[in-house]
């Protein structure tokens, strides 16, 4: 279902080469051959269960390995480049128009070494970083402060997120007003 939702988005475009960035909800093998059907590239996350027989490493098998450690398999009849990273956990990213190289160095914090780290990075995960939308941000930032009130009203659950949606857009619109 969810790539059949990119692809009817997609068809509300003008006829133009897009490159589009999708979350791990709608993307799948299949719609990345779709995409390279029509003539169209896109990136993005993948779910554990929708690598289907790409022989990428196992993420328990990653989980043991050293925070960076990268693993990707490149289907050059379909185009689509499948890789695996180990971060604070394991990330797979499927794209049909960025490939691995260049790497680059990303910071993160070492427990165990108490101070903070580089690590290489796929270009893929860059580019996906840099260009992941609106909604993603949104999730993001919105967990940081997420309250947590356990309470049996069905209801308020909606509520909250209500409250959540509402106090991030005004923080973007005061952010785009103080930028101008």
């Amino acid at each position: 279902m969810g790539g059949s939702v990119v692809m009817d988005l997609l068809k509300e475009l003008p006829a133009k080469p897009y490159h589009v960035f999708f979350d791990n909800l709608f993307s799948s093998l299949p719609l990345f051959g779709e995409l390279r059907a029509i003539g169209m590239s896109g990136t993005g996350m993948l779910r554990q269960n929708r690598v289907q027989k790409c022989p990428v490493s196992d993420v328990a098998v990653m989980k043991k390995q050293a925070r960076g450690t990268v693993d990707f398999r490149c289907d050059t009849n379909a185009g689509i480049i499948i890789t695996r990273w180990n971060d604070n956990s394991v990330v797979t990213l499927g794209s049909t128009y960025f490939g691995v190289a260049p790497k680059g160095q990303v910071s993160r914090w070492s427990k165990s070494e108490r101070k903070i780290i580089q690590i290489p990075i796929p270009n893929n995960i860059v580019m996906y970083n840099q260009n992941m939308g609106g909604t993603d941000r949104m999730d993001e930032n919105i967990a940081y402060s997420r309250p947590n009130i356990r309470i049996r009203k069905w209801w308020w659950p909606l509520f909250l997120a209500q409250l959540s949606y509402a106090r991030h857009n005004a923080w973007q619109l005061y952010r785009l007003g103080a930028a101008m």
